[in-house]
């Protein structure tokens, strides 16, 4: 499974069940690769708390989140905004769908996205 996203949107999972759902999918077997963007390398254990099986940095043309399971089914959703300035209350559109085809090309997109990152490791204080 890919999870493709910012880091302020990982910022915002830490306060959803999906940290304990990425612990479940991996329990059953599964691989959770995690792809975000870091500007700061002061950041980096911020992504790695996640808790993926594997988490690479690269480009990211998003600032919502892409989730994709190979074969079965993905979730594509916008960047979470305010309604309006003078609003505190935030909208998330998503889109999710089953359909072979578009989970396919997902899945694809993600992968390539994947081989043309690198991966995230922790550097030594010196």
């Amino acid at each position: 499974m890919y999870i493709v996203t910012s880091l302020k949107d990982i910022s915002r999972m830490y306060h959803t069940s999906i940290p304990e759902k990425v612990k479940i999918c991996e329990k059953n077997g599964g691989r959770v690769l995690l792809l975000t963007e870091i500007n700061d390398e002061n950041l980096s254990p911020f992504a790695m708390r996640f808790g993926a099986t594997e988490t690479r940095l690269g480009k990211v043309h998003t600032k919502g989140r892409i989730i994709v399971e190979k074969n079965k089914q993905m979730i594509m959703s916008d960047d979470i905004t305010k309604e309006n300035e003078s609003s505190s209350v935030e909208s998330d559109y998503a889109f999710s769908t089953n359909s072979i085809e578009m989970v396919n090309n997902i899945n694809t997109l993600c992968r390539f996205l994947w081989k043309s990152s690198k991966q995230l490791t922790m550097s030594k204080k010196k």
